[in-house]
């Protein structure tokens, strides 16, 4: 295991509170502390449960990555701990609530906002994949919001550095490439194809592939079933279909060009990238924040049975991660 590189979170001085978003492996919480009352968000991953669905790698990837990396669009880290039940992440507190919730209340997003919001995601991709990362996790759950409106993207536990392919089954279905699925390997493209999903989502109000049935899920996704109401124009389109290409020698941000194709194409001919980068540009949507503790933009989650059995020493294989 390699050297610490992150911080040691002391949990005693901060009280868990409300649960924002559940994971796979846990719970996403805030998190207050008890002197200064300064609110942050706490990722509580069960170890039970990344041994029992085999996720310790993954786990180990996001504490080696999570501390190497600075963008704006990431999350300041704080710290990370654990005891014998569970691993603690904490990063910076988010005001702003996700997208998820914003869009399901206002049901589709304008063509401006939705340029703003996946310009900022362009940015955030292609930080990561000029370090050969990628990503794996783009959905918009995931797609927080600071206090300007500006984006914070989360949960790096499916992050891993890929200098060419790899062939792990992950991700939330809705979301997967044609490549995942087929199990063919995959790279630093099926970020790509997921932001094609989240513009299509923004703008159309619905994910372009989704069924209630997983499987058949995946048969629209390799049979690229697109269906463009009249809220999307010719550009949005046009993005949309490059970035859901299921040949990789076609999909944008996989060409020579790289990214280049995407922040060139028609659809962005509007945006400021240069302003955007500092953000200069003023969001369309801006969060009603009353307080440093407004928590109105959250929608709170049941926590239900807490589950978790201790683990010994022994059996733990993140305790020397924490020395």
């Amino acid at each position: 295991m390699s050297e610490r590189k992150f911080q040691l979170l002391n949990i005693c001085d901060y009280e868990l509170g409300e649960t924002i978003k559940a994971l796979s492996l846990g719970k996403m919480k805030i998190a207050r502390n008890k002197k200064t009352k300064e609110l942050i968000l706490i990722k509580v991953l069960n170890k039970n449960t990344i041994l029992e669905l085999k996720q310790t790698t993954h786990i180990f990837n996001e504490m080696n990555l999570l501390p190497t990396l600075s963008h704006q669009a990431i999350p300041k880290l704080i710290g990370a701990n654990h005891d014998d039940k569970y691993i603690y992440i904490a990063t910076e507190f988010l005001p702003g609530g996700d997208i998820y919730n914003l869009l399901r209340k206002e049901k589709t997003f304008s063509l401006d906002r939705t340029r703003f919001y996946a310009g900022q995601i362009v940015f955030f991709l292609d930080y990561l994949h000029s370090k050969n990362i990628v990503f794996r996790n783009l959905k918009l759950e995931n797609l927080l919001l600071d206090k300007n409106g500006y984006l914070k993207i989360v949960d790096f536990i499916l992050a891993k550095e890929v200098k060419d392919r790899t062939y792990t089954m992950c991700g939330t279905a809705s979301y997967l490439a044609p490549e995942i699925i087929l199990n063919k390997g995959h790279g630093l493209s099926v970020d790509w194809w997921a932001l094609g999903v989240i513009i299509y989502e923004m703008i159309g109000g619905v994910d372009p592939f989704s069924d209630e049935d997983v499987m058949k899920t995946y048969e629209n996704i390799l049979e690229r079933k697109l269906v463009f109401s009249s809220d999307f124009d010719d550009g949005s389109k046009s993005l949309i279909k490059h970035l859901l290409e299921p040949d990789l020698s076609k999909r944008y941000g996989n060409l020579k060009n790289g990214v280049d194709d995407i922040k060139n194409h028609r659809f962005f001919k509007d945006l400021n990238w240069n302003k955007l980068l500092k953000q200069e540009i003023q969001a369309e949507y801006i969060p009603e924040i009353k307080s440093d503790n407004e928590l109105s933009n959250y929608t709170v989650c049941p926590d239900g049975e807490d589950k978790a059995e201790p683990l010994s020493k022994d059996k733990d294989p993140f305790y020397d991660l924490f020395k």
